[in-house]
């Protein structure tokens, strides 16, 4: 069982930090990722990756971590995936960007937020890298 037991305490804790206003805060983010990231497979659009059906009531239990990858606006650069470089995502990304303004941080968030389950923990459905290539995960480092 890739999931570990939820305590009860847990629906406070998740709903404390992954409430939408605090995830526009490269803190909020940070609080909320730390507690759903082995979770990300719930919310996979990749049918390999997606283990809700197997876990579906774990899954319920962190249905606030789907906020993490859903992008809050359409991604700032207008190109399809295989467009996208490191260098374009360094560029949304880099520290002055997402520390000066809460647009920058958004439109950092929202370029990445389908890739996040590349940094689960490996060995885990969550992880994504082997899905989505080494080589397409690294663009997000």
């Amino acid at each position: 069982n890739d999931f570990p037991d939820v305590p009860s305490s847990f629906h406070n804790q998740i709903s404390e930090r992954c409430l939408e206003t605090k995830l526009n805060t490269q803190e909020g983010f940070t609080q909320c990722y730390d507690i759903c990231k082995r979770h990300f497979c719930c919310f996979s659009t990749d049918p390999l990756a997606n283990c809700y059906n197997d876990h579906t009531t774990e899954c319920d239990d962190f249905m606030l971590c789907s906020q993490l990858i859903t992008p809050v606006q359409e991604t700032v650069v207008s190109k399809n995936a295989e467009e996208i470089t490191k260098q374009i995502v360094d560029g949304v990304c880099d520290a002055t960007s997402i520390q000066s303004s809460t647009e920058g941080f958004e439109n950092c968030r929202s370029m990445c937020a389908d890739h996040l389950c590349c940094f689960s923990p490996g060995g885990m459905k969550s992880n994504c890298i082997e899905s989505k290539g080494v080589s397409e995960c690294l663009k997000y480092k």
